[in-house]
């Protein structure tokens, strides 16, 4: 056999496996996902989960500082609560293969100083183990791109 039909024949072996582990490593990484986008229907995350953001932009962590969340999850994936002195319901859920996206609009704005007026929130949550909820959430003027978000970390324990 020629060489060039060899090398060919490899080329087509390798690429085949390669397509194949790659196949296997997304099915793999949708599994593994799956779970967390199942999570919020189950029943022992329903309840009021209580808890405080904290902004990751140093300049902010004075004022306005940590501030305290409240969310209620709901046996029909209906996320509401408080965020400091402001109330939100969800406007809109989305499940993600490792995530939950809840969009919110806040009934009053949170200031960060004189320019810095935020009444949208965005809840990412990336993990509910136990009784434990770990989230980053966004401030912005707008669900769109905004510039001038105030991206934090979110902590919150189940209330018994």
């Amino acid at each position: 056999m020629p060489k060039s039909k060899r090398s060919r024949k490899t080329f087509m072996r390798l690429l085949v496996l390669c397509s194949a582990s790659v196949l296997l490593l997304f099915i793999s990484a949708l599994y593994c996902g799956s779970t967390m986008a199942q999570d919020l229907e189950r029943a022992e995350l329903q309840g009021q989960w209580l808890g405080e953001w904290r902004p990751y932009e140093t300049q902010y962590q004075q004022i306005p500082g940590r501030i305290p969340i409240r969310l209620t999850i709901r046996e029909k994936s209906i996320i509401s609560g408080s965020f400091g002195d402001s109330n939100f319901i969800s406007e809109k859920i989305e499940r993600q293969a490792k995530q939950i996206m809840v969009w919110a609009k806040l009934d009053r704005p949170i200031r960060f100083g004189k320019d810095h007026v935020k009444d949208h929130l965005i809840i990412l949550i990336t993990s509910i183990r136990q009784d434990q909820l770990s989230a980053d959430a966004h401030l912005k003027s707008r669900f769109s791109f905004d510039f001038s978000m105030h991206p934090g970390e979110l902590k919150a324990s189940k209330l018994k």
